[in-house]
């Protein structure tokens, strides 16, 4: 378990070294009105392609514990996103500032143009009205892969005067007292369900169902209420919207959208507007895309984790389109019984991942903490 852990960091530095290959590509090909397009884009693709690559390789070869390959196949996805929306933003930035700036005697130098005043360029920081292409910094760059709990490129985030370290320890606290309450829950009533099968799927799937929805609920409080909030205090992080009300949604649509804002925002960004705007789509095929690549991202986690590809998670997201529009039928917004479907999938998806997953890794595997049989 030592070595896991000593590979998981050593892997997870390795991605955050390798990340640092986008912010070359904007400041090779952003900086200058070059008509290297296919040049860039294959740059880009070579860099996101490799990531995987190279880190599924890795992992395979290593065959580390679940809870560290799905921590690794975790960080890698973070950082894949980071890297796009990095990249996105900046050519958004870059092809309005072309098309802005065809007039000037110069227009291939816009590191001479002055910071453009639109949606697209904002200002880097509250003391300068610089934008694009002045935010291609080190500083900037690195701030925003880094440091900011944010999956979203802005050239400038709201930050707070001071870190509170109260707020700090309260918070730090609480993630301590939750990890050894999720330990309990894990090892005292979901591990011997997974290991000792009653015989019956719909019973295994009841007795599951309790411990795994406290366990995703500390998960959850223990992450984006304690963690991200504790991340932000101490990066002067100001904008902390990372959940919204998801435990009062009345469609699965809703909750989809309010559960993890950080992912909401970054796929109403790059995959639903994006694809309308860009490739002219409609909303309904923008909204599948949307799913399509969330289930993609879901089962490479899972697959990495257990080092199996049995696409449950993956058909278990895609199965969430149809359920949207029944659901938006049966719960209207403010209806309960919107809402009592929208937890009664909560109880009893879990309770199904667990078992196809788990109870396949247990028929090889003693236990979660060994590496291999």
């Amino acid at each position: 378990l030592v070595e896991d852990i000593a590979f998981a960091v050593v892997l997870s530095l390795s991605v955050m070294l390798y990340s640092t290959s986008v912010y070359l590509i904007a400041k090779l090909f952003f900086t200058q009105c070059t008509a290297l397009v296919r040049t860039r884009t294959l740059c880009y693709v070579c860099v996101q392609l490799w990531l995987y690559i190279g880190v599924s390789i890795l992992v395979l070869v290593r065959e580390p514990t679940p809870f560290v390959g799905g921590y690794i196949a975790l960080h890698t996805v973070v950082f894949s996103l980071k890297i796009h929306s990095y990249y996105a933003t900046n050519l958004l930035m870059f092809l309005e500032t072309k098309a802005m700036h065809k007039t000037l005697p110069n227009p291939n130098n816009l590191a001479s143009i002055p910071a453009l005043k639109n949606e697209g360029a904002k200002q880097l920081n509250n003391d300068s009205v610089l934008g694009f292409p002045h935010n291609l910094t080190w500083s900037n760059f690195a701030f925003f892969m880094f440091v900011a709990p944010s999956l979203v490129y802005e050239t400038k985030y709201p930050r707070t005067s001071v870190v509170r370290v109260s707020y700090i320890a309260i918070y730090s606290a609480q993630i301590i007292a939750i990890v050894f309450i999720q330990y309990f829950l894990l090892s005292q009533f979901l591990i011997p369900t997974i290991t000792h099968p009653s015989g019956s799927f719909v019973f295994d799937v009841m007795r599951l169902a309790m411990p795994s929805i406290f366990i995703w609920l500390f998960g959850f409080y223990g992450f984006f209420h304690c963690g991200l909030n504790t991340w932000a205090e101490i990066t002067r992080f100001a904008d902390r919207q990372f959940y919204r009300e998801w435990f009062n949604a009345t469609t699965l649509d809703s909750f989809w959208n309010k559960w993890n804002v950080p992912v909401h925002e970054w796929c109403l960004r790059h995959i639903f507007v994006e694809s309308q705007a860009k490739y002219k789509v409609s909303k309904a095929n923008a909204a599948l895309a949307t799913f399509l690549l969330s289930a993609v991202l879901h089962e490479y986690i899972f697959a990495l984790a257990f080092r199996t590809l049995r696409p449950a998670m993956f058909a278990g997201m895609l199965a969430q389109v149809p359920f949207i529009y029944v659901l938006r039928k049966l719960g209207k917004h403010g209806e309960r019984r919107g809402n009592l479907v929208v937890w009664i999938n909560l109880f009893f998806g879990h309770p199904l991942i667990e078992i196809l997953y788990l109870r396949e890794y247990y028929e090889t595997h003693d236990r979660l903490s060994l590496c291999r049989a």
